[in-house]
């Protein structure tokens, strides 16, 4: 009698899907509905619908991919529509998740407890510190040491190019001069 109880049932008749049945498939994962409740629907367990995927039945694997597909269209398109009329919530939505807004990065940190930054974000640091520095330099020169400085300026310009472009060519970053 135990025996029984432990065995697994199964179907003499093997379950598929008619392609009326795999059309309503797709429809209803357009529609946004879990696997779950597309099985519900149709009335076949969860485990039938994995176990026919598994077997490689790509008419139904293709439906539940397109149907997702036309759900995310259509909803993308509708977001889409009320980012351009104007709606600020859905432009910052937009913007966050396809504009990149809020993407933040991970930074691995040193023993001093400062990022390894990227090459980018290096330049971009190295970008605000000089500016700040050339700014409060350049506001008390007179037109002569303004011109020296550009000069020297433009020169110290030509061997970061000259560095960075050793650097993105895998050589060694020094410079000449």
């Amino acid at each position: 009698m135990s025996s029984r109880k432990n065995r697994r049932k199964t179907r003499k008749d093997k379950i598929s899907f008619s392609q009326k049945e795999i059309s309503q498939i797709e429809a209803m994962a357009g529609l946004g509905l879990t696997r779950e409740d597309i099985c519900n629907v149709l009335g076949v367990s969860s485990d039938t619908l994995l176990r026919r995927l598994n077997e490689g039945n790509e008419q139904l694997a293709a439906a539940l991919k397109r149907g997702k597909a036309i759900a995310k269209v259509n909803v993308s398109q509708k977001l889409y529509n009320k980012a351009v009329e104007g709606n600020p919530s859905m432009i910052k939505f937009y913007m966050t998740h396809q504009g990149g807004w809020g993407k933040k990065k991970e930074y691995q940190y040193d023993e001093y407890g400062m990022p390894y930054l990227s090459y980018d974000d290096y330049r971009k640091v190295q970008n605000v510190v000089e500016y700040e520095k050339e700014y409060n330099a350049v506001r008390f020169m007179t037109p002569s040491e303004f011109e020296e400085y550009k000069e020297a300026r433009i020169k110290v310009v030509k061997m970061q190019y000259e560095m960075f472009t050793r650097l993105a060519n895998g050589e060694e970053p020094y410079c000449k001069d």
